[in-house]
């Protein structure tokens, strides 16, 4: 069991092998953690002046890794009354239209700029509010649709790193801004990442191995289905980040065209228990388990009971041999959920080349978006 400050890692101490010079290497020049470490000045400016508006809420139209971050983040984190409500649309249907709020701020996000469900709620909101004086794009700087359309509609654009992955840019502006609009501390995600980053550097990145190994020993063995069961109704969202982080990083063809990849599936505790436990403790051998565990200071009766049921789930486990670790957040704050998105981006990044496949591309996305344009 390992310690950082408000997040305690029960993996398996003999999955801890210290990184070489060339994983080390292969890091540090990821575009990932060349993003943690820049200044951004001119963040809090542009959240100053948006936030002069006075917007009561905030509408994020972003889909994958355009929102999953930022979900994550405002799920978890505790509410009070300084922060605004921010309403995420991530699919397509009539709900839509329940969104339509004068005092919004609207928030398209788009890596490419030509997403196809956000240009068509663009068009959907631009034709029902008229004015779109409350809008704010974020994407790349390239020519591109929403690039286009902020020029002729006079709406105000901030640019993102073209080279960072949207599953990768949790712990950037794409984030940063939704968030500081909200009047969330975006400095303090970032501050814990770094110092996470800082830690793990001093300490031979053991908790980052141990993590890694756990994930590639399984694998090797024949697990190549991991499941993530929050025990938190408010982590759900951040198992969602999760499984897009694994999936669309490790499911690909390797350098000899033979297809990998470790299959991501959440589950909710202790509800699950009941439903998804038997296939795991007697079902085939092809599974692991990460729990996700929220600790928080006030305990009350349903808190004590939930952790007890995690408990007894963790030790069926063990006693049936199905290897698996546990993530215990002890407080939920913007620093702990930094220091839990650098801890899986950097271990699920590392797992590239050791499969010899490229953990940052998504060649099947980037087809089914190719079919669609051609419809």
């Amino acid at each position: 069991m390992v310690n950082f400050k408000n997040l305690t890692f029960n993996i398996p101490l003999e999955t801890y092998q210290a990184l070489n010079d060339d994983e080390i290497n292969f890091l540090i020049n990821t575009e990932f953690i060349n993003e943690l470490k820049k200044n951004f000045k001119d963040i809090q400016t542009i959240i100053d002046e948006i936030k002069a508006n006075e917007y009561e809420s905030i509408v994020l139209i972003g889909f994958g890794g355009s929102s999953l971050g930022t979900k994550a983040i405002y799920d978890a984190l505790p509410k009070n009354k300084d922060y605004l409500n921010i309403y995420f649309i991530d699919e397509l249907n009539n709900k839509i239209k329940n969104f339509i709020k004068e005092k919004s701020l609207y928030l398209f996000i788009s890596k490419s700029g030509n997403t196809n469900e956000v240009l068509s709620i663009f068009n959907f909101f631009s034709k029902t509010l008229k004015e779109t004086k409350n809008f704010f794009f974020i994407t790349q700087e390239k020519d591109s649709i929403l690039n286009q359309i902020s020029i002729e509609k006079n709406i105000r654009v901030f640019n993102v790193n073209e080279n960072l992955g949207g599953r990768f840019s949790v712990i950037s502006p794409s984030t940063f801004l939704p968030l500081g609009f909200a009047n969330y501390n975006w400095k303090k995600i970032q501050d814990g990442a770094i110092n996470f980053l800082s830690s793990e550097e001093n300490n031979n990145f053991n908790i980052t191995s141990s993590l890694l190994n756990f994930y590639l020993n399984n694998y090797r063995n024949g697990r190549n289905i991991t499941c993530i069961m929050p025990y938190h109704s408010n982590l759900n969202s951040l198992a969602e980040w999760m499984m897009q982080l694994i999936g669309e990083s490790t499911g690909k063809k390797n350098l000899g065209g033979y297809p990998l990849g470790i299959t991501p599936v959440k589950y909710s505790g202790p509800k699950d228990e009941h439903s998804q436990m038997q296939l795991l403790l007697d079902g085939p051998p092809d599974k692991t388990l990460l729990f996700l565990i929220s600790s928080e200071d006030k305990k009350d009766f349903f808190s004590d009971l939930i952790l007890e049921h995690q408990k007894a789930t963790a030790g069926a486990l063990n006693e049936r041999n199905v290897p698996n670790i546990e993530i215990t957040i002890n407080n939920i704050n913007e620093e702990s959920l930094g220091a839990l998105f650098l801890l899986f981006q950097i271990s699920i990044s590392l797992l590239g080349p050791k499969l010899n496949i490229n953990p940052f591309d998504q060649p099947g996305v980037e087809l089914i978006k190719k079919r669609l344009k051609s419809i």
